[in-house]
């Protein structure tokens, strides 16, 4: 026997062993739907995230801080304060970093909510 044809003999036993398991998995579907007549619900748990904490974190450490509650907006301020730094020689942080904090703040109190509706 060579490695070709053990192979083959190995697929071929897969095969049937994933054929066999969907009909066991078809047949346990079918008698949990008919015996089972009642909807199941399905709970998702997030946590929520403080805006204060978004707020410090994001005046703290800018827009490294604004992480904790959105990467993208992070990543946005991240590029628009390197430009704004290296053009006014730092002093475009005072604009940015605020702005950076209100970014944060809105963004955690959107993710709250957005647990709220579900």
């Amino acid at each position: 026997m060579n490695l070709t044809d053990f192979y083959e003999i190995l697929v071929e036993k897969l095969k049937v062993f994933n054929f066999e398991k969907k009909i066991a998995m078809n047949t346990q579907n079918s008698n949990n739907a008919s015996s089972n007549q009642q909807a199941q619900k399905v709970v998702v748990i997030q946590n929520r995230k403080s805006p204060v904490l978004a707020g410090i974190l994001a005046f703290l450490f800018g827009p490294l801080g604004m992480l904790y509650s959105t990467v993208m907006g992070a990543l946005v301020m991240f590029i628009i304060s390197l430009i704004v730094a290296f053009f006014t020689g730092g002093l475009g942080l005072l604009i940015t970093i605020p702005i950076g904090v209100i970014w944060a703040i809105i963004a955690a109190n959107n993710h709250n909510k957005k647990i709220q509706q579900v």
